[in-house]
């Protein structure tokens, strides 16, 4: 789904700001017909934002079941000769639309934007009234899981008791948490857009176009004013494909993250209709041997897995906190991150093109328990959710040079050989959307167990010796992590990311004697795992785990958060921040 950029012929009017709230925990409100008369004791909530730490009530905090949202809004009377849509950005995990009482549509999936045209629903020149029923119903079969019974166990057992009740190690935040607008466009328009890099020579690029148009559009125009290039195409049955060479070009990289804005024009029989304007960068992905290429140079990632969480916002979009954390990985000299464990905003992937940090882009599916998943219905559901999310995911995110790999899921259960053929299929048909970029599962554990990895690109694995075993002991960790290594490489034969490793650090909890939770120990942990995963040419790279401190659900494992970020929630440096700042950029030293 392409992003609403403005421009000649599109206008976008947004929809943030303070909203109408209201819990529903009865599921009454459809009865009640709050899609056209909402109740009168709301309250107030900020979107984008979720909806957990915006208020103060325990229970309300800890929800994951109906809740209300209500805006009132105007329509401009001159969009009457325009199309015009309502467009999320996101909201987790579903969504039901109603616009002056009629439903518009649903959407499952807490992270892909959806939209709804609306012109024959809206009043133009007047107020219309939008509610949007939101829940949280995490369950089996939804992407990511939740409420698996512990007793399957396998991954459903890591934290039994968690409260809410999920298995994964992040809070479940809910609401509207990302923009919400609605856009004008032209009777013809540019529907999807699809731009592949396919050869690069000395200074020159060969891009293959895919388009998809809607609205009775004949024919299209595109242009790189940058580099004189215009280029004219015929539109049948709704679509377009083509390629161009660019002469004259500056790779995309990120070292020089070089930007051209691509122009769409499309016209029907009343001529011009639609203009769709997009920043590109041309560049390259391989994978050869060991060594992962972008534009036939080898690449180290140096980065961090992340989390989209803030206090008080939650997984909300924080544009200030968007800034601030490009300009500490910058200032650490990170080069990369994964987007753990789900698709991140789509301001975040511009941000990374624009500043060239290089992507692994990771849809929802995070710690998928398949033991729990054995009823062959239920595994359907879960493998139609799984693969919306990988299409919606790689849809919208398609044309990011930033992009270096898909990962189709994080510690799920792919150690069973019974569900080795799952993996497989995500991946076969996640190549039949995109064949430029390698497809990977992030994996954990050991070699040896690993039935899946081998129809996978690349090898992401995550690993924490002297944490979550061999505690204290980072002594070890020379030992233990060669041979974790050492096996991936002889069975699998290919390119290897330590994607996760870390250790939690309460702030400000020092040791004489480098304990475990003290910062010294943090630092002990990062520094060696850093330098024995360096030793192996194998090696192309290690993101730290994690980037900040984040909020989980409630156990006995956690105080509150996850604390193995460089930086707390609030972005204040521990020790370990300041020891990768000297070790990946002494000179800002």
């Amino acid at each position: 789904m392409l992003y609403p950029f403005e421009s000649s012929t599109r206008e976008v009017k947004p929809l943030d700001g303070l909203w109408k709230l209201f819990f529903d925990p009865e599921h009454t409100g459809l009865e009640k017909d709050f899609i056209n008369t909402p109740p009168l004791n709301c309250e107030e909530i900020a979107v984008p934002g979720s909806i957990n730490e915006q208020i103060l009530e325990r229970w309300k905090y800890n929800n994951m079941d109906w809740v209300w949202y209500f805006r009132s809004f105007f329509i401009p009377d001159f969009w009457k000769t325009k199309r015009i849509f309502l467009r999320f950005d996101a909201v987790s995990y579903s969504a039901k639309v109603y616009l002056n009482g009629r439903f518009l549509g649903t959407h499952e999936g807490g992270y892909t934007p959806f939209e709804f045209e609306i012109g024959n629903t809206c009043n133009l020149g007047a107020l219309n009234h939008l509610a949007v029923l939101v829940d949280n119903p995490l369950s089996l079969v939804t992407i990511p899981q939740g409420k698996v019974n512990p007793s399957v166990g396998g991954v459903a057992n890591w934290r039994p008791g968690n409260y809410p009740d999920v298995h994964y190690d992040f809070f479940p935040y809910m609401g509207i948490q990302r923009p919400v607008r609605i856009y004008a466009t032209g009777a013809s328009r540019l529907e999807k857009l699809f731009l592949t890099t396919e050869e690069l020579f000395q200074n020159s690029a060969v891009c293959k176009v895919q388009i998809k148009t809607s609205g009775s559009a004949q024919k299209g125009e595109l242009c790189i004013p940058a580099l004189n290039l215009n280029v004219s195409f015929e539109i049948k049955n709704e679509q377009a494909e083509f390629s161009f060479k660019a002469e004259k070009v500056v790779f995309w990289s990120h070292e020089t993250p070089m930007l051209y804005d691509i122009e769409i024009r499309i016209f029907n029989q009343n001529g011009f209709s639609d203009l769709y304007r997009m920043p590109y960068g041309f560049r390259k992905i391989e994978i050869k041997g060991y060594d992962f290429l972008l534009n036939g140079k080898k690449i180290f990632f140096r980065g961090f897995g992340k989390h989209e969480d803030t206090a008080v916002a939650g997984k909300g979009l924080n544009l200030p906190y968007l800034v601030k954390d490009a300009k500490l990985m910058k200032w650490l000299g990170a080069n990369s991150y994964r987007t753990s464990h789900y698709p991140y905003s789509e301001e975040a992937m511009f941000q990374a093109d624009r500043e060239g940090f290089l992507i692994i882009d990771e849809t929802a599916a995070n710690t998928l328990s398949m033991l729990g998943v054995q009823n062959p219905t239920d595994r359907k559901i879960m493998a139609e959710n799984h693969i919306k999310a990988i299409r919606e995911l790689i849809e919208r995110d398609y044309n990011h040079p930033c992009v270096m790999s898909w990962s189709l899921g994080n510690e799920c259960e792919t150690k069973n050989a019974a569900d080795a053929l799952y993996f497989q299929e995500m991946i076969t048909y996640a190549k039949t959307l995109d064949h430029s970029r390698p497809m990977t599962f992030v994996i954990f554990g050991l070699a040896d167990d690993e039935e899946a990895a081998h129809c996978f690109d690349w090898i992401c694995f995550n690993t924490y010796p002297s944490w979550y075993g061999d505690c204290g002991r980072f002594e070890e960790i020379e030992t233990i992590l060669s041979k974790r290594i050492k096996k991936y490489r002889d069975k699998f034969q290919k390119p290897i990311l330590i994607s996760e490793f870390g250790a939690d650090a309460l702030p400000g909890l020092h040791s004489e004697y480098d304990l475990m939770w003290s910062e010294e120990y943090q630092v002990k942990m990062i520094s060696e795992i850093i330098r024995v995963s360096e030793q192996f040419p194998c090696i192309c790279g290690t993101h730290i785990w994690n980037f900040a401190d984040f909020r989980v659900g409630q156990h006995t494992g956690r105080i509150i958060n996850n604390w193995k970020g460089l930086f707390t929630r609030d972005r204040t440096p521990k020790m370990a921040a300041h020891f990768i700042k000297n070790k990946w950029n002494p000179e800002k030293s």
